[in-house]
């Protein structure tokens, strides 16, 4: 599908819809010059004709938290990424942002639209993690705390003592969780932070340095997305 044909499909949906309804993705195309960094001089036609859908369809970009690009490849930047909501939603979601997330594998960032909402959850029981076996330090931890006496007096026996071991691991997991492990989506999202840092970093200097360390950096992410697919597949 061309670009112009497109524009109209969603000019079309806009005049012909009620209610609340935001589109979003890969554009491929950017809004003013400002949203690319390097390469040659932008289409203006082409920025002309978006800008023109966008005006014509009622749209609005809410702006964003993140990278101020969503693109790139070497040292070329653009924003391409983006999500445009009507009035309606805007008026029904006023508690949202969004954000421009990190690259791993893909020149292109996904984005992360995030609605607040009020919930209150209750407590959730003990589950095993699969990730945690990724964990260079989880055997040890396993295997110190099942081999250390039962409190009191280690007078215990049979199902009582196993009992009592699982019960007591229960609750080291849960500590090593939070603090040894720690959330998976804590350091998904810490990691996030650097890789956006060095991004920022090989933005303004672009040299061998910078860029070994985000490598480095996206390698890390890239893992910890890993240890994220088995947490869902569980």
């Amino acid at each position: 599908m061309g670009r112009l044909s497109l524009w109209e499909q969603i000019i079309d949906f806009a005049t012909s819809s009620n209610g609340a309804w935001c589109v979003g993705g890969d554009f491929n195309i950017i809004f003013n010059a400002n949203e690319r960094l390097g390469g040659s001089l932008p289409n203006t036609k082409a920025m002309d004709e978006f800008t023109s859908m966008i005006s014509q369809s009622d749209l609005q970009d809410i702006g964003f938290f993140g990278s101020s690009f969503t693109w790139s490849r070497g040292k070329f930047w653009q924003r391409l990424e983006r999500i445009l909501f009507n009035n309606d939603w805007i008026a029904n979601f006023h508690m949202m942002h969004v954000e421009h997330l990190s690259r791993t594998a893909s020149d292109h960032a996904p984005l992360l639209l995030t609605i607040n909402a009020n919930k209150h959850l209750a407590p959730s029981g003990f589950k095993f993690q699969n990730m945690w076996l990724n964990h260079v330090g989880f055997f040890n931890v396993v295997q110190e705390n099942w081999h250390a006496p039962t409190f009191p007096d280690n007078n215990f026996y049979g199902m009582a003592k196993l009992w009592r071991k699982i019960g007591r691991l229960k609750q080291t997991l849960r500590w090593c969780n939070n603090h040894v492990f720690k959330n998976l989506f804590i350091n998904i999202k810490e990691a996030e932070n650097v890789v956006l840092d060095l991004e920022n970093k090989v933005v303004i200097n672009p040299d061998s340095v910078n860029i070994s360390d985000l490598n480095n950096a996206k390698i890390k992410l890239s893992d910890l997305h890993d240890q994220e697919e088995i947490y869902w597949q569980q």
